[in-house]
């Protein structure tokens, strides 16, 4: 199983219980990629995190794809377990799907992972969607990143991570320690 492919990341909606119930939680459930990617030999192609669920495209092992997916879910349930009060009970069991040699298969689940937000009758265009990776993958360089954007249409200066102070870096991260595992 060394073997590195392309394997899909997501959990059955329908199942999937209170995964996204702030602007945290889709500020935590995005970050959190980031460090499960920084944490893991897995690579992350594309992703969009929806309402109930995530949608995950990696490229690795399948070790090392099952290790990212599996920290994932217990980062994130750590997350709702430190920032939820009351009896919100999270359902969050992702599978890992293998894309294998099939290249219009990998088209589809590529695809899928960018436009899930559009798909789903969000009323935005999966290039404009916040949370997921459409922007990078649409929009020109030279186009200003839509996460710079405030609601009110203020553009912020982009800040290096290595240069936030202890506490920042333990709300972007969401860890304790404020730095990778």
């Amino acid at each position: 199983m060394n073997q590195k492919q392309f394997y899909h990341i997501c959990a059955k909606g329908a199942d999937a219980r209170n995964f996204i119930l702030s602007t945290g939680d889709y500020y935590a459930a995005f970050n959190l990629i980031g460090v499960c990617a920084a944490n893991s030999r897995a690579i992350v192609v594309s992703f969009s995190i929806e309402d109930s669920h995530p949608h995950i495209l990696l490229w690795g092992t399948y070790e090392d794809c099952l290790a990212f997916m599996l920290l994932f879910e217990n980062l994130y349930r750590h997350h709702a377990a430190a920032t939820r009060i009351g009896d919100t009970e999270l359902y969050l069991h992702c599978e890992l799907y293998p894309i294998g040699d099939d290249e219009d298969y990998l088209r589809n689940v590529a695809v899928y992972t960018v436009i899930q937000p559009t798909k789903d009758g969000k009323r935005v265009m999966y290039y404009d969607y916040l949370w997921g990776t459409g922007s990078m993958y649409f929009r020109d360089r030279f186009h200003m990143p839509i996460w710079l954007l405030d609601d009110a249409g203020v553009i912020h200066k982009p800040e290096r991570f290595g240069g936030q102070d202890a506490a920042a870096k333990r709300t972007l991260l969401h860890s304790p320690a404020g730095q990778l595992h």
